[in-house]
């Protein structure tokens, strides 16, 4: 970033390695580099630089830090915990997106960010390469390879003190070892994390003196993470690769300050009662990765397993209005097998191909457990147990640990056609180029519940399937090497699904107005779709030394699937709503003198609805939930010599986002943003730093827990913390 031009990014955006600037669509990368200067060890410490890019810390009904974000690109979310998430995850070529209609259960996941290359933000729809749950776009965490002739390791240890909370931990290391040279290596990264909290609780105003107690910083956050990555280079055409990945990430309580407490406090009951409402989530990945050249192309598979394991402990006495107290359990997995193969010619002349087939197996098992139950120190009623108020302790308990088992199937052929137009029509080669691309899907699902108690309905048993073709076509011309010009048009969906009628004899009118049997167990959700056009330009000036990427888009969004509150209090999914999005992002960087990185994004977002929905107060014209209308992100960072020994530098980023709304019809967020400062030396191996996150001690809110408190919780980010890192470098 010191040099005279701006770095290059290469991405593997559409499935080949392009530079950043010849890519025909929008999309962000944040290199390694970068990374290291953001102190970057999760999603959130990096999404906030990313233009119209908008997420909460609570993909369902429980808040965390964790690996549990509901994630809007372009505005394209699901309202409410309906469907499947719209924005895919990947690590490499690890998909490790969750199921339909299970966000508040496998989360999305948040692995470590250490010995990362780089990270790509495409904007969607991606559908035609990615599939259907990237329809508002993907995420892909790229990680560094294994070195074949060469040793290196690397280290970093941050120790840091939280504004109203504690300390912080966080060391990571990564070593390369080549076994036989240019023949074999591995790659070894470990990494731990550990944040003291920041919110403290305190007894309910409803508990009598001395019952309960204060406590403080409650939401630690701790995470072990490591990765083996092994290259074997059989013969000079063939390279394999075997990675093992695996996560443990803990909460001890969700980062919620009550909104009828003061700043940083919650007044939790089972809190205040020594019982910690703990988010659990661990994940293990295994992918065999195998290319091989054939000289007029590349043929590439990708076989992965991941599993992902749940835990939640869960205050949900307010769901009650604290009548008794209510602990919730739920636990479960996820396991997820993929396997893609594909081709990437390399041919001679003006065409090339790209085209694959893409198969996975998704099984989720959860089961749930929630109690009423009472305590003999509190007052009457939270005293009386659940069969004293309602006959039953059991409110809802799934029959056995997998009372719900959901399962998912889809197999896929894609491919695009790359045609050099200017070079078959004109004689000029990369001037005028067009891609086609088009995926077929074949998808299954099906869904087995069993359960039992007061809040329970039927136990159902649904299954379903579709098939859909999801096209897409962009052309670019190139002015001269260094400026672009693009236009695309892309389609996505999601897929639908059956859902269970969990209700209880009270909704059976509500049901019935709606069209809905009441004595049906189960309700089918179609799939909802959009369209998207896109233009742009992806530009470089002054020998590279500025960079000025913009693009524009409208998108079409119809028969999106929401939860619809029914009048007898609980919620149903359906096809109920449209919504017309439209917005722009700009990203500038530049470096006018040596030394010097300036870097500019600013994303606008207008996503509205079409039409009303009463049942949720929500009115055509209404913005999209989680999405910001405008994001803001700049950064500044200037390196100098210091006595011809040392290079120094200084850095600052400020980030932004204006004010959205966490659910349909309410619960703002308000706009806010942070400022981040970093000071370091660079001698040789070694580089020291220090460093200040939320300059000026924001209490920005990222989400809202609507479901279990007695009144709404907001979710807040991290205080001011100041902090010292330190990485060094062996090669």
């Amino acid at each position: 970033a010191n040099a005279q031009t701006l770095e290059e990014i290469v991405v593997t955006a559409q499935k080949r390695e392009v530079s950043l600037q010849d890519v025909p669509l929008s999309v962000s990368a944040i290199g390694e580099h970068q990374l290291e200067r953001l102190n970057a060890v999760d999603f959130a410490s990096y999404a906030r630089s990313i233009p119209n890019l908008s997420f909460t810390q609570a993909g369902g009904n429980q808040v965390s830090r964790v690996g549990n974000s509901k994630i809007a690109i372009r505005g394209i979310v699901s309202p409410g915990l309906a469907g499947d998430r719209t924005t895919s995850y990947y690590i490499d070529e690890t998909p490790i997106t969750s199921v339909a209609n299970s966000d508040n259960r496998a989360g999305t996941p948040d692995p470590f960010i250490f010995d990362t290359q780089r990270i790509e933000v495409l904007r969607g729809p991606q559908g035609t390469l990615y599939g259907s749950r990237s329809m508002g776009g993907l995420i892909k965490v790229v990680t560094n390879k294994p070195v074949l002739d060469a040793f290196e390791a690397r280290s970093q240890v941050d120790i840091s003190t939280t504004n109203s909370g504690g300390e912080n931990y966080n060391v990571a290391g990564v070593v390369n070892i080549p076994i036989v040279e240019e023949k074999l290596a591995i790659r070894l990264m470990g990494a731990y994390r550990n944040e003291d909290g920041y919110i403290d609780n305190v007894p309910p105003i409803f508990f009598p003196a001395g019952v309960g107690n204060r406590r403080s910083n409650i939401n630690d956050v701790e995470v072990v993470s490591g990765r083996a990555m092994i290259d074997f280079q059989a013969t000079d055409n063939l390279l394999l690769r075997a990675t093992i990945w695996g996560q443990t990430s803990e909460e001890d309580n969700p980062p919620l300050q009550d909104s009828d407490q003061a700043s940083l406090t919650a007044a939790r009951p089972l809190t205040a009662l020594g019982n910690d409402e703990t988010v659990e989530f661990d994940f293990f990945n295994f992918n065999f990765f195998a290319d091989y050249d054939l000289g007029f192309g590349t043929v590439i598979s990708s076989t992965t397993y991941w599993k992902r394991n749940f835990d939640y402990y869960q205050d949900l006495s307010g769901l009650l209005g604290n009548a008794v107290l209510v602990p919730s359990i739920e636990d479960g997995e996820l396991e997820t097998i993929t396997q893609e193969i594909r081709f990437e010619s390399t041919f001679n002349g003006p065409f090339q191909l790209l085209a694959g087939v893409f198969y996975t197996e998704k099984e989720l098992l959860f089961g749930l457990d929630l109690t009423a139950s009472g305590n003999p120190g509190l007052p009457p009623p939270l005293n009386a147990s659940g069969t004293d108020v309602f006959g039953t302790d059991i409110l809802f308990r799934s029959i056995s640990s997998e009372g719900v088992e959901q399962n998912q199937e889809e197999l896929a052929f894609f491919g695009t056609v790359d045609i050099d137009v200017g070079a078959l029509l004109f004689d000029k080669a990369d001037k005028f180029l067009i891609k086609t691309g088009l995926r077929w899907v074949d998808y299954k699902e099906f869904a087995d519940r069993k359960s039992i108690g007061l809040l329970s309905g039927l136990n159902a048993f649904s299954s379903s399937g579709q098939k859909e073709i999801i096209p897409s076509v962009e052309a670019s011309y190139r002015f001269d090497e260094n400026k672009m010009a693009y236009i695309r048009y892309a389609e996505g969906f999601r897929p639908g699904f059956s859902q269970a009628l969990f209700f209880p004899p009270a909704c059976a009118a509500d049901l019935a107005v709606r069209g809905l049997n009441p004595a049906a167990s189960t309700q089918r959700n179609e799939s909802d779709s959009l369209s998207t056009l896109e233009g742009g330009v992806k530009t470089e000036w002054f020998d590279n030394r500025l960079q000025f990427n913009a693009s524009g888009f409208y998108t079409d969004w119809s028969d999106i699937v929401v939860s619809l509150v029914l009048p007898c209090g609980f919620a149903i999914n359906d096809n109920a709503a449209g919504a017309d999005i439209i917005g722009f992002e700009v990203e500038l960087q530049a470096t006018p003198m040596d030394g010097l990185l300036l870097q500019l994004g600013v994303g606008y977002t207008d996503a509205t609805f079409t039409g009303d929905l009463p049942s949720l107060g929500v009115t055509a014209g209404d913005r999209l939930p989680i999405t910001s209308k405008w994001t803001l992100n700049l950064t500044g960072e200037y390196n100098f010599p210091i006595l011809d020994k040392y290079e120094a530098f200084a850095r600052i980023q400020y980030s932004y986002a204006t004010e959205s709304v966490h659910t349909l019809g309410g619960f703002p967020i308000a706009g806010c943003g942070e400022t981040k400062l970093k000071f370091g030396l660079n001698h040789g191996s070694w580089e020291p730093a220090i460093y200040v996150d939320n300059l000026t001690n924001e209490r920005c809110i990222t989400s809202w827990d609507t479901f279990g408190p007695s009144v709404p919780a907001a979710g807040v980010t991290r205080p001011q913390t100041i902090g010292l890192v330190v990485r060094k470098s062996w090669d």
